[in-house]
């Protein structure tokens, strides 16, 4: 995962087609999986699949990302080795297999439209359960609240789709409720010293206003030249798609962590600072920074 600058961004005069990224600067994700095809003393080939992703997060709409399926053959140069013998005998790695709880506070922002486009917060509190694998692995289930500032406002603030009569009125009953999102996740990470990185696939049990959400941002289009003093006009999603089903179903984030004290020592206690891009289905929902704490319980070799 890294920051990549985009030199073309949109713009509604000179790139008004481009709707894929709004800012110069993005987030890069990049996930390769590679198979060793021949090897020998010199030289190994290997292939290698491969998915890319640039979004800004949705901190700024238009936001369609660019995403690429890759395919790659290499070749990795051994070092020669020595032609003498050493007499140092070498150790078994010990493998060894420990529980732990991790739990995380995080701050992200996002906008909920073109129409609505000012950057607003997204709280966060996590919390998940597993097991760490010879202190590399981890694998673990867990669950996560999420409150969004604009669907508190959107809702609060009485706009269209929630005036009393409109279809989704039931939802000013409670605007702090309803601006909620609650689910349950997995999650892989991969622990290397002091640096995590971490994937994680959920499911949201509770997230009613993104009804509202899919229904603003399914279709913003061109202003008809016939009243173009309108400034804009919507066509608005249909929330009785499977697809929008699925994708208000189905959550992910992907960042990066760094841990205060090095995870080789197997430290009992620890904390960590993070940055992770959300998302819905694969579609950037926003970006977030967050500090947590893991607690690791002994471990069995």
């Amino acid at each position: 995962m890294d920051l990549h600058i985009l030199q073309k961004k949109y713009n509604p005069t000179t790139h008004k087609f481009n709707r894929a990224v709004s800012t110069h600067l993005n987030w890069s994700f990049r996930l390769f999986l590679y198979y060793t095809l021949l090897e020998s003393e010199a030289i190994d080939w290997r292939v290698g699949l491969g998915y890319n992703h640039n979004s800004n997060g949705h901190a700024k709409l238009p936001n369609q990302g660019y995403n690429s399926f890759l395919l790659s053959l290499g070749a990795e140069l051994k070092p020669s080795k020595p032609s003498y013998k050493t007499s140092t005998p070498t150790e078994r790695p010990v493998k060894s297999v420990s529980n732990y709880f991790s739990c995380r506070l995080g701050y992200g922002q996002n906008v909920l439209s073109e129409a609505f486009g000012t950057k607003k917060s997204v709280y966060t509190l996590s919390g998940d359960y597993g097991k760490v694998y010879n202190s590399i692995l981890k694998l673990g289930v867990g669950a996560y609240v999420r409150f969004y500032e604009t669907y508190y406002d959107y809702i609060s603030n009485n706009e269209s789709l929630v005036q009393n009569g409109r279809e989704f009125s039931d939802l000013s009953s409670n605007a702090f409720t309803n601006a909620l999102n609650k689910g349950i996740s997995v999650k892989g990470e991969l622990v290397l010293n002091h640096i995590g990185i971490e994937i994680q696939g959920g499911i949201n049990i509770f997230k009613p206003a993104y009804k509202v959400d899919w229904r603003i941002n399914k279709g913003w289009g061109e202003v008809p030249k016939v009243i173009p003093e309108s400034g804009g006009n919507f066509r608005l999603g249909d929330i009785n798609e499977d697809y929008y089903k699925i994708k208000r179903t189905i959550s992910a984030r992907l960042g990066l962590k760094y841990y205060l004290i090095n995870t080789t020592k197997t430290p009992t206690d620890n904390v960590f600072i993070g940055a992770f891009i959300n998302s819905n289905l694969g579609q950037a929902d926003f970006s977030e920074l967050a500090i947590g704490y893991v607690k690791t319980f002994s471990s069995k070799n």
